[in-house]
Formats: structure tokens, sequence, C-alpha cells
């Protein structure tokens, strides 16, 4: 068996934790947005619609749970990180279009 310096190098292993975290925050986020997107087709009746956002969900929350096995502490790390920048930049949903064709007219 051939030795492979780059696994053993830590710039590289700090590099696949690195794009493993981006990964994890991405997931986090879409996680988020298709709860949301789910909630909305569920509030107005579009069943074909919630059924594609809900396998949308199960396909990220099943990518989640292969993180989850693999770097326990990392997804954590990330959950938090998550949470915390919600509650500081909460989503707000955007304002109606004729409100603000309104206050342009003004």
């Amino acid at each position: 068996m051939q030795f492979n310096p780059s696994i053993h190098n830590p710039w590289w292993r700090f590099w696949v934790s690195w794009v493993a975290f981006c990964q994890i925050l991405y997931l986090l986020g879409h996680e988020a947005r298709l709860r949301r997107l789910l909630a909305w087709a569920n509030r107005k009746r579009l069943h074909g619609v919630a059924d594609y956002y809900q396998d949308r969900l199960v396909a990220t929350e099943i990518e989640l749970i292969t993180y989850r096995r693999r770097s326990c502490k990392l997804v954590i790390c990330c959950e938090f990180l998550h949470t915390a920048y919600r509650q500081i930049w909460p989503d707000k949903p955007p304002h109606s279009l004729k409100r603000q064709g309104r206050r342009q007219h003004h």
C-alpha cells in the first residue's frame, strides 16, 4: 500500500472540514426554507406542490443525517450558528407589491 501524504497534511484536513461545514450550513438553510414553503403550500391547499416540497425536505434531512453520522460535533456547531444567525437576522416575509405600488404613487 502506497503512502499518500495529502491525507496526513493538516491543511488538507482543514479544507475537507471547511467544505463539510459550508455544506452543512447550506443544508440547514435549505431545510428551513423548505419547511416554510411546505407550510405555505399546505395553507394554500396546493397538494401537489406540498408533496414536492415534502420529498425535497426528506432528501435534505437524509443528507443531514449522513453528515451527522460522519461528524456529529460539526453538525451541532453548525446548528448552533444557524440558530444564532436566525435569531439575529430573522427571515422577513416579502412586502406586498400592491402596497409598494401605492407608496410610490403617493
